[in-house]
């Protein structure tokens, strides 16, 4: 396993920083004001499938960089994010609890009153657990990156040239996620 991370940090790390050095950073890169100079509106998507809950501009309404202009139906995403607040908490201490029965077992070990089996038992058990937090910890920032995706903000002040309807259904599979278009002052 040693040998595995020294190749990633001796061969394949050095390798990705020479690419990305090689590479010329206008073309990894594509700011705002390039998608606006030519003219056409903005394209602007959420991030996520959904239907439309609520649109807070109309078609033709001068807005301002920031403003919130549509929000999808955040219900099931706030339910998505209070399963995974809660399974975040549970495998927490979960962890944490099988990492003290570890701990207990690493000192009865020591002191001769456990077995190499019992003790690589509670080791297997904190590390499964271990995991399962840190998978929940992703299942959370999923979840918060999801209700954060649901809405639409002017990235430039600008005019609302097309704008979805309320209960239009987006799925992002589709390609369908355009939802507003705004042509920049």
């Amino acid at each position: 396993m040693n040998r595995s991370k020294s190749y990633v940090r001796l061969v394949l790390m050095p390798s990705l920083v020479l690419v990305m050095l090689l590479i010329p950073f206008s073309a990894r890169v594509q700011t705002l004001s390039d998608m606006v100079s030519d003219g056409k509106p903005l394209a602007l998507r959420v991030g996520v499938s959904g239907e439309v809950g609520q649109v807070l501009v109309k078609q033709g309404e001068q807005v301002s960089k920031g403003q919130l202009l549509l929000k999808l139906d955040d219900t099931v995403f706030k339910a998505q994010l209070e399963a995974a607040a809660a399974y975040l908490e549970q495998s927490e201490a979960k962890s944490k609890l099988h990492k003290g029965d570890y701990e207990r077992e690493q000192e009865l070990y020591a002191e001769g009153s456990s077995s190499t089996v019992r003790l690589q038992q509670q080791e297997n058990q904190w590390l499964a657990s271990k995991a399962e937090y840190a998978q929940a910890k992703a299942q959370h920032l999923q979840a918060q990156q999801s209700l954060r995706l649901s809405t639409i903000s002017a990235p430039v002040a600008g005019e609302i040239v097309a704008i979805a309807y309320e209960g239009q259904r987006v799925l992002m599979e589709r390609g369908d996620a355009v939802l507003v278009k705004l042509q920049v002052r």
